[in-house]
């Protein structure tokens, strides 16, 4: 952790005593690129649906629908900024401070006009991939104590399942490797390598938050040891009330 982390430790207090007041609860499922993130949030969702949950999946494709009129079609937008840009896209050229504060933008509004209404009715939410993945990717830019100021007034999860994943065997998931998947801002690319060297660097970011936290981390496994895996963290968290506590 970087000098900050009292300051992240004051963060991590406060979002506890807030999470104790929810109706519902949101579920963040986080990891590098390519580590598996929608299929272990779809599996998540599934099984809290069949112990007669009322979840919700929300990402980047299903947030904007889940909002009507002006909201949603806003998302929309940020969601055309934020993530419709060709693979090889040198999105530093437009710098730090400006995504920062437009992802910072997506993750505020997506958090008032989704999220917090879900949980204020008791659904379950589930974030597939909350901001951290941003405060990781942030954190090799500027250090992980202003990466996750950025997010400060985005809710707080009541539980982090990060699927730590080596990058080596994320880069043979990918097909076509984005340039920011690939560390461009550090002067990186993806024919010399520039994915697997990058996202160790993004993961350090999520294990210090994991470590900092109490996340619950889960390895690499087949779909049916992570089907067991993931019974076995939402049995934990019906017993124990809330993960965010362990």
């Amino acid at each position: 952790m970087t000098a900050a982390a009292p300051l992240a430790q004051d963060a991590v207090t406060a979002a506890t005593a807030e999470t104790a007041d929810r109706a519902g609860r949101l579920v963040a499922v986080e990891g590098i690129d390519a580590s598996g993130k929608t299929s272990l949030a779809e599996l998540v969702v599934a099984a809290l649906v069949g112990r007669g949950e009322r979840a919700l999946l929300v990402n980047r494709a299903t947030a904007p629908d889940l909002a009507t009129g002006y909201p949603g079609d806003h998302l929309r937008a940020l969601r055309r900024l934020i993530w419709e840009y060709d693979a090889d896209a040198r999105t530093s050229v437009l710098g730090f401070e400006h995504w920062a504060h437009l992802i910072a933008a997506w993750f505020t509004a997506l958090d008032r006009v989704v999220v917090r209404p879900a949980l204020d009715t008791g659904h379950v939410v589930v974030a597939d991939s909350w901001y951290h993945k941003f405060a990781a990717r942030f954190a090799v830019q500027v250090g992980l104590g202003r990466a996750t100021a950025i997010f400060r007034d985005v809710t707080e999860p009541d539980d982090v399942l990060l699927l730590d994943v080596p990058p080596e065997v994320c880069a043979a998931r990918r097909a076509v490797v984005r340039t920011t998947e690939a560390g461009e801002w550090q002067g990186l690319s993806a024919e010399a390598g520039g994915f697997v060297a990058y996202q160790s660097r993004v993961r350090e970011g999520y294990l210090a938050m994991a470590a900092e936290s109490g996340w619950t981390t889960l390895p690499a496994a087949e779909p049916d040891e992570l089907l067991r895996l993931v019974d076995a963290f939402l049995s934990a968290e019906r017993t124990d009330g809330s993960c965010a506590q362990r």
